[in-house]
């Protein structure tokens, strides 16, 4: 969730007493870089349509009748949240081998 919020592409919440807001845009409090980074990533995976769990994710917010940008961006929050889980693996991976090597 941290890497979603430095992104910017988190939605703050609203609250008021019992009022909860429902319609919201993303935050923008993030890197501005990261995120215009993220978009054209996001584009250039609509462009060439690959076999990808994100371009399925993007397709399928666009059937739900989410607007392209509105669905680019939820496919930006589900590329990072699979590139920590991936990262996250590769890491934990390695640390494994390390403790085993110096077991050795």
């Amino acid at each position: 969730h941290a890497l979603i919020a430095y992104a910017g592409i988190d939605a703050p919440p609203y609250q008021s007493g019992a009022f909860n807001a429902t319609e919201r845009h993303i935050s923008k409090r993030g890197n501005s870089y990261l995120r215009k980074t993220g978009y054209e990533v996001m584009l250039c995976l609509i462009q060439h349509k690959p076999d990808d769990p994100v371009f399925d994710f993007i397709q399928k917010k666009r059937s739900e009748g989410k607007c392209a940008k509105e669905a680019m961006i939820a496919g930006l929050n589900k590329f990072l949240r699979v590139y920590y889980g991936r990262v996250a693996e590769v890491l934990n991976a390695i640390d494994e081998q390390l403790i085993f090597a110096s077991e050795i």
